[in-house]
């Protein structure tokens, strides 16, 4: 068996040692991705794409959904392999998912200005959420919000894409 798939018709325990052996092989993938992307070296393509978004910047949202992606991953690991409930390994399963898909789109693409869109909505969709989330708590918008998205519209709006519709 490889790290890289699991074997048919595993039930309890011997699952379990399996899908901890796929998970911890898919955190060291996404570790060694993360690693090329720490450091954003000058004139690379990420830096380019960073100076369209700044001070909202592609290569921190990669580094932060991969290292989401890989922490839950461990983490999934370590309750796989301790008297953990089973079921708690499910959202820390998910979570890694969602943010090591997200973290992948944002460089799935070899076009300057469609991946600081990406970046720009990512963090547009955010600071909404976060409106609404504070909405419902304080009873009132964020002083910060609004300038931030507006700031994110006025960059998105420098780039040569198709706008979202806000």
């Amino acid at each position: 068996m490889t790290d890289n798939t699991l074997p048919p018709k595993l039930e309890g325990e011997r699952l379990e040692q399996a899908a901890a052996v796929y998970f911890q092989g898919t955190r060291q993938r996404i570790s060694g991705l993360r690693a090329q992307y720490e450091a954003v070296a000058d004139g690379t393509w990420l830096d380019i794409v960073d100076a369209k978004t700044s001070p909202f910047q592609t290569s921190q949202l990669v580094n932060a959904y991969l290292s989401v992606a890989i922490d839950h991953l461990e983490t999934a690991v370590r309750v796989l392999e301790g008297p953990v409930p089973m079921l708690a390994s499910y959202s820390l399963i998910r979570s890694a998912l969602e943010a090591a898909s997200l973290g992948l789109w944002l460089l799935d693409t070899d076009e300057v200005e469609l991946a600081a869109s990406k970046t720009l909505q990512i963090y547009w969709n955010n600071l909404d959420e976060n409106r609404k989330m504070w909405n419902a708590t304080m009873g009132r918008k964020p002083d910060y919000n609004g300038e931030m998205m507006d700031l994110l519209q006025e960059l998105h709006g420098k780039l040569d894409v198709d706008k979202p519709d806000r």
